[in-house]
Formats: structure tokens, sequence, C-alpha cells
């Protein structure tokens, strides 16, 4: 059952929870087994997961056995992970943020977030999670990044967004300053003991339908003007068909480990 609290702003996500669902990839088997090793989690752990959108990574951990509190403020996003992780009672949904979340004191012994934590507000953030933590606990954050690759393929679609959207930035070192922007902010924040960052590289193969519709789901396209979103797709659509319709992805998934620093607990 969900337990219903006043969303505090629509989420461009939620509006879009089956498409996100469906062309949004998930994450690398050997990422969430270097959770479970390093935190030395079971069967009896309770884990807190900040943003669980369609259940993507909530799925990963849920067939292992875990027991799983999703908060998340789309109320559609629910219900899609609803559909998928019926078969797993002990997955729970709550429809809030971190933000406005009631907390469980010292009650989890991981919180995790999947490519969301940048959407958490990070002067309450990070204290807020540190409350939720028993003593010891630990703190999982990973996303996956483009891992921008030389290939013909991506030069020429490079090419596409300097003639269709030239204003939107494609650094190639972004993934690498994001790394070092979130580190130092675990780092930073004084409630934990930093632990480790973690690479894992890894392929997705896209049909040009599915590639673009896995664009469609990203907030830097769709908030682009109609006539140059066309332009882009458009242009995205006729280098994948000239190159057999087929688009391997790279990608570089991160993770971040932390662990509660001994009476660090905000009040």
């Amino acid at each position: 059952m969900v337990k219903k609290h006043p969303q505090p702003r629509s989420m461009i996500f939620d509006q879009i929870a089956e498409q996100y669902d469906t062309y949004r990839p998930a994450y690398p088997e050997p990422l969430i087994e270097a959770i479970i090793d390093r935190t030395g989690i079971d069967g009896g752990s309770s884990l807190l997961e900040i943003g669980s959108g369609t259940g993507k990574a909530t799925r990963m951990l849920a067939e292992r056995g875990f027991q799983v509190h999703c908060i998340e403020p789309g109320a559609n996003l629910i219900r899609v992970a609803e559909r998928h992780l019926e078969r797993y009672p002990r997955v729970t949904f709550e429809n809030t943020t971190l933000e406005k979340w009631e907390i469980s004191e010292n009650t989890f012994d991981v919180v995790f977030s999947a490519s969301a934590f940048h959407w958490v507000s990070k002067e309450t953030g990070y204290s807020r999670v540190d409350r939720a933590l028993k003593e010891g606990g630990y703190l999982a954050l990973f996303w996956n990044n483009s891992d921008n690759s030389h290939t013909d393929l991506c030069i020429e679609i490079n090419r596409v967004y300097d003639r269709c959207v030239p204003e939107m930035q494609r650094d190639h070192n972004s993934a690498q300053y994001h790394i070092q922007q979130r580190e130092d902010e675990l780092k930073g924040c004084g409630l934990f003991d930093y632990l480790m960052t973690a690479r894992y590289p890894w392929q997705r193969r896209y049909t040009t339908e599915q590639y673009i519709g896995m664009l469609n789901t990203h907030s830097s396209h769709l908030s682009l003007p109609e006539e140059k979103r066309k332009c882009l797709y458009q242009g995205i659509e006729e280098v994948i068909d000239r190159h057999a319709g087929v688009m391997v992805k790279s990608y570089l998934a991160v993770l971040y480990l932390a662990q509660k620093r001994p009476g660090s607990s905000a009040s």
C-alpha cells in the first residue's frame, strides 16, 4: 500500500513513466554485487531507496531477497514500479520526496539512489540520509554516464547535435567532471567516511527507434523547442539507419560508497 503525501512539484519523468520504463537502461550486475559485498547486507537488512522511478534498480535488489522501502515523488512512476514488483511483498513505496519524508530515524542499513540523487537538495539531503541510517550504515549513490566513444557513428551523431542544437553542450569530459563533483560533495558534507568510487563500463544495443525513445526520456531533450527536437531526432535517425539501424551505446556506471560516521547524526 502506498502512503500518500502532497507532491511538491511536477516531475517531468512522471509524465512519461511508461516511456521511461521502456527505454531507460538498468545497471550492470557487478555494481549491485559490489554494494552487497562491501556493505555486508543480507536478507535481514533494511534498505531505503531515494527516487526509485519505475524500479529498475529496485528490482535488481528485490530479486536477491532484500527488503526495500522506496520514496518516490512520481505517482505514475510508482504505479509502473508496483506492477513490476508485485511479486515482492518486501518492497514498499511512499509517494514523497526525501525533503518532505517523515524520517524513520536510525532504521536502515543502506540508503541508495540510482540516477536520482542529483534532484535532492544538497542543503538537507545528506543530513536526512544520515539520520535515516543505523550506526555504521552505508550510503550508495550510482549513475549511468554516457561514455563518449570516437566511433564513426558517434562522430556523425555529434555533428547532428552541432547542427541542430549547437547550444547544447556536449562535453566529452563531462563524465569525469561529474565523478569529481560527486566525490567532493560526499567528502565535503562531513557526515560520512568516503570509501570508494567504482567504475563499470558496459554497453547496450539500441535500434533506431529505441535510441530515439531513450533520448526522449532525458529532461535536456524533452525541454528543447519542438522544431529543434524534430531536427535533432530526424538527423540522428538518418545516421543510425545508415549504420544498419543499430546503435551500440557505451555507458560508464559509477558507484559512490560511503559509511555513516560515528556520532554524525544531525538533529
